[in-house]
Parts: structure tokens; sequence; C-alpha cells
């Protein structure tokens, strides 16, 4: 049985958001605090230590997590970079989710352990409301080694690389919304109003 405190969990922070007018959405304000803060809030209880993926913002960040990485590879190649830079500081377990999924659920990690008790898979991910959320997984740490030559090959696709090493896909019956991701300035307002509404 996995216990919560030996998983590390991963935070994707390196991309260049585009659609966010080039804003680095880990910082962007969520009702007043920075979108990464309310991410992390919600995984801390969760795991034991936290890696935070950036690859600017190394001082705005740096209060977030345990650690920060970089790339190690040029190009912001995205979630599977993330995961070839952190594979030295990782756990046996680790738990990956997106900077701008504000409301990550409380319970992610204790449902993709459940999955994991009944399978000898290694890779796992969350499907919700019938939608692969394939930056939401548990990934046993052996399988971090074949990253790299995945990126060599000019891959770059997190589900792809899932479909490789065989990942099993875990329905999560709760509120699909906790997968929100936050791309643009207007997806933003509307988390924002959500938060709010949810709240009062």
């Amino acid at each position: 049985m996995i216990r919560k405190e030996t998983i590390c969990a991963l935070v994707f922070a390196g991309g260049r958001a585009t659609r966010m007018g080039g804003e680095n959405k880990a910082l962007a304000l969520f009702n007043g605090r920075p979108m990464i803060e309310a991410v992390v809030n919600r995984i801390r209880p969760q795991v034991g230590k936290i890696i935070i993926s950036a690859n600017r913002d190394w001082d705005a960040l740096s209060g977030y997590g345990d650690y920060l990485v970089k790339d190690r590879v040029e190009g912001f190649l995205g979630p599977l970079a993330a995961l070839d830079a952190a594979m030295t500081l990782t756990s046996e377990w680790l738990v990956t989710l997106p900077c701008d999924a504000p409301f990550v659920p409380h319970d992610l990690v204790s449902v993709l352990i459940k999955a994991q008790e009944k399978s000898d898979a290694l890779a796992f991910t969350i499907e919700a409301d019938g939608r692969s959320q394939n930056t939401f997984a548990l990934i046993h740490h052996s399988l971090l080694s074949t990253v790299k030559p995945f990126l060599e090959r000019g891959e770059r696709k997190l589900g792809l690389w899932f479909s490789e090493v065989n990942v099993q896909k875990v329905p999560y019956l709760g509120n699909a919304r906790a997968f929100m991701n936050v791309n643009t300035p207007e997806e933003l307002i509307q988390a924002s109003a959500y938060e709010r509404e949810v709240n009062n």
C-alpha cells in the first residue's frame, strides 16, 4: 500500500502560456492570489513533498514547492520535459498536476492510489466525465527513464507516451469541474467567479 506521505507531487508550471498572453499562469491572480497557491494548497495535504517545474520566475515561485526544476531540454516541450527534469528528485511514486487547475480535488491522490492497489500497471491517469485528464496522473519512478528517449525521437505528446507505457485510466466519479483548466484571461474570470459561487 502506498502511503500518501511517500508520494511526490510534480506541478507543471513551465509552459509559455501563449493563450494567456504570455503571462505566467502559475502567477496569474485567481481571486487575489497567485493561481499556483490554490493548486498547492489543495495538493499539499495529499503528498509528502512538492516539486514545481518552472522555466522562469523562479524567485516568485520558490516558496510554493520543496524543490524547483527547470527543463533539461530546450524548446518548452511540455509535461514530458518536466518529468525528465524531475526524475532525480522523485519518490517511488509521482503524482502530476498542472498549475492552472485551481480546483484540484481533495481526493485526487486517494482515488489514484485505490486504482493502483488493484492493478499491476505503473501509470494511471484520470478520466472525468468521459474526458481524459492526462496531466493528472500517478506514475512509477521506473518509467521516467523512458521519457528522454521518447523526446529524442521527436515526440512530445503526453498521451502518446502514456499509451506506450500502458497507462490505466481511472474514472473519477466526483465533480468533473474539479479538473477545470484555466488557459485564457476569460477562463480565469470564469474560474474566479465559480470559486466565489461555491464558497458562498
